[in-house]
């Protein structure tokens, strides 16, 4: 049996029945070794390496370096080192966007650069706030897709707080594809759809303060703000049910 294939059937035996039913595997079972900027990762009997999978080397990298937030977490992770990897974006300032709808209370918002067009679509970050309540009592809900041209996915940020002032209680990011209809649904009508595929990359519950709430987002969105640069806004109506 070949190394990768011995690898991947010890990942299926001794990883897997760890996991989440998002598919994910709580950090709690993860040992972090440390080597320079990186964080080596392994299964906490330490003989498995792991790797985040494509999408989450930076947020899995950040998680790493704050063991109270590492302790909250749970993260996708493979069996083998993902050859991908891309510069960051410019796009629009998350924390702007998301001081912006606070603002305005429950709404829902485009935010994209008038000048910026690729392909036809502008880079765009689509923001609900609503309210919801589970045991922890009434809660603010934020959701958030980024979309880069080029791509036929979205970023998707879930995050829950009592007023996103101080800190969240909860946050997570998905990877959403879409179908050319449900692309055009989500992007010129700004409908919210439920894609080809959703896939979740990462998940955090219990006190997570604000400013890791805006890191992780910039972490997961891959994106340089462009503080400087002025973008549009559109108000869309109430937020979807």
């Amino acid at each position: 049996m070949s190394a990768h294939l011995e690898s991947a059937a010890r990942f299926t035996s001794l990883v897997e029945p760890l996991f989440t039913k998002d598919g994910l595997l709580p950090c709690k079972n993860i040992t972090i070794r440390k080597r320079g900027w990186h964080h080596d990762l392994f299964l906490s009997d330490g003989n498995i390496p792991l790797f985040p999978a494509p999408f989450n080397l930076m947020t899995a990298n950040y998680l790493a370096s704050h063991e109270s937030l590492w302790e909250q977490a749970a993260l996708r992770v493979t069996y083998y080192s993902p050859i991908c990897g891309s510069a960051p974006v410019f796009g629009v300032p998350f924390r702007k966007a998301v001081n912006i709808a606070l603002s305005k209370g429950q709404m829902r918002s485009k935010f994209y650069f008038p000048e910026n067009i690729e392909n036809g679509h502008h880079k765009t970050l689509l923001m609900q706030l609503d309210k919801t309540s589970d045991k922890r009592g009434e809660l603010l809900q934020l959701q958030t897709w980024q979309y880069t041209p080029g791509t036929r996915h979205a970023h998707y940020l879930h995050a829950l707080s009592h007023d996103f002032s101080t800190h969240a209680c909860h946050l997570d990011g998905a990877v959403i594809e879409f179908s050319d209809e449900d692309l055009d649904l989500f992007l010129q009508k700004s409908r919210k759809v439920k894609g080809d595929r959703y896939e979740k990359f990462f998940r955090l519950d219990g006190m997570i303060e604000i400013e890791h709430m805006h890191n992780l987002a910039r972490t997961f969105f891959m994106t340089e703000d462009l503080y400087n640069e002025a973008f549009e806004v559109s108000e869309l109506g109430a937020p979807y049910a």
